[in-house]
């Protein structure tokens, strides 16, 4: 039988290529980085949303002069909040891992793991979150009904 050759030439890379490659490099060894700053922005964000919601509470006395339903129902966003706060704790201290010194595609597969985890932690908080937020409004819209 003939033998097929078939010959293929390199082709030189451009600039522009090498300066997206590069970049691309950055971001993927960047990503658990930018879910850490995340979390720790989740991390402020749901506290200072849970020192408001406690202040209010108190505030408005809701607490001590609503019947026990209503002040059971009030104290679900804050349980929701702690939720979004652990998961955010979760983000940021991941388990810990070993990589073999001399193994870029273990050290490259580790990272984008732990980008996509950090990821996906982060977006059960925002969950947490929004969910909490809804919860207060609907306290207070339950509130200020009842009250009126």
């Amino acid at each position: 039988m003939d033998e097929i050759k078939i010959t293929t030439r390199a082709e030189k890379t451009s600039q522009e290529d090498m300066f997206w490659r590069d970049e691309q490099r950055k971001l993927i060894a960047g990503g658990p980085e930018i879910m850490d700053r995340t979390a720790q922005h989740t991390l402020t964000a749901v506290s200072f949303l849970t020192a408001l919601y406690t202040a209010a509470l108190s505030g408005l006395d809701i607490i001590k002069t609503a019947v026990l339903w209503f002040q059971i129902v009030s104290l679900a966003p804050l349980v929701v909040f702690i939720a979004a706060i652990v998961l955010a704790f979760f983000a940021l201290f991941p388990k810990t891992h070993q990589l073999h010194q001399d193994s870029p595609d273990e050290t490259k597969q580790f990272l984008q793991n732990l980008a996509r985890k950090k990821k996906r932690i982060l977006i059960a908080a925002a969950v947490c979150l929004v969910l909490g937020l809804a919860l207060v409004v609907a306290v207070f819209m339950v509130y200020f009904l009842k009250s009126a």
